[in-house]
């Protein structure tokens, strides 16, 4: 089986109103051509990030299996056009088709895939535009340029997972008094830069994710806990702490020098509950079967 691609393809049909010179249309809409980004099936799609065994979606994958929100800003290379944001959620049935009316011209364009709303800043111009996103997966095109002329032309667009995994497998059972599981780290990003391709806050966000533990999970061993991470870091500091229902701490172990990568799945595995210090960090590169490991 071939490795799974890290990526998702958006494919971008844009259609191109022609309008002839003596057209008798108003004048202030007589410079406007429809422009429209359909996304269209997927023919290739990466494994299915919140499985821990490896799967390859089906042929005609859709976006609604990666992403709930859809956002597009589209700004003139020029400055000779107003800034236009696109958004769009899956309960809409035209999901994956966003239609823009645009003066002929040179563009570029953000798109961003996302599970949980995303915000944005500086949204006036592509030097300025920033992202904060949610903590769950997300996918973007950085910058995607094109040309809105007056012939019918699609463009390829693809989006790229933006986020790195931490996948915590607790290898001894969880005791029955145990009512959840904190994994947190004071290491990861607060956001995205497009245009300069920087993170902020990089190495500098706390950020923690909360498993409320069910009937089922009490005796459960090597129960596994996903955490996405937005940042890229060689040298992240995870602690993963376990609380009873009066959220009294019962169990805690720190695991240093994690590293993080965009698109890849770091995981730690060890016993929470016992007295033993030891986690492994396994690097799984395509969210499947994991590469060299490290213990300490």
């Amino acid at each position: 089986m071939k490795n799974l691609l890290p990526a998702l393809a958006l494919s971008c049909s844009i259609l191109f109103a022609c309008q002839k010179k003596d057209d008798p249309s108003p004048a202030d809409t007589s410079q406007l051509t429809e422009v429209t980004f359909a996304v269209s099936d997927f023919s290739q799609s990466d494994a299915a990030i919140n499985k821990s065994t490896a799967s390859i979606s089906a042929l005609g994958d859709t976006l609604r299996n990666h992403a709930d929100y859809l956002y597009a800003y589209i700004f003139s290379s020029n400055g000779s056009a107003a800034p236009v944001y696109l958004e769009q959620t899956s309960a809409s049935a035209t999901f994956g088709t966003l239609s823009a009316s645009l003066t002929p011209g040179p563009y570029i364009a953000v798109f961003v895939a996302s599970r949980l709303p995303t915000n944005f800043n500086g949204i006036t111009r592509y030097s300025s535009l920033s992202m904060q996103p949610g903590m769950d997966d997300i996918f973007i095109t950085n910058q995607f340029s094109f040309t809105v002329g007056t012939e019918a032309k699609t463009e390829s667009v693809r989006l790229t997972r933006w986020t790195g995994a931490v996948e915590v497998n607790i290898e001894d059972a969880i005791p029955t008094n145990a009512s959840k599981i904190v994994i947190e780290t004071p290491d990861d990003s607060s956001g995205w830069v497009f245009s300069a391709g920087q993170y902020t806050g990089a190495d500098n966000t706390f950020s923690s994710k909360e498993f409320v533990l069910t009937s089922a999970d009490k005796g459960q061993m090597n129960r596994k806990f996903l955490m996405y991470i937005f940042n890229q870091s060689s040298g992240m500091t995870f602690k993963i702490k376990a609380f009873d229902s009066q959220n009294i701490l019962i169990a805690e172990k720190t695991v240093n020098n994690v590293s993080v990568q965009r698109n890849r799945k770091t995981l730690l595995s060890g016993k929470l509950f016992s007295s033993t210090t030891s986690f492994s960090i396994t690097v799984n590169p395509y969210w499947a079967a994991p590469g060299n490991i490290v213990s300490f």
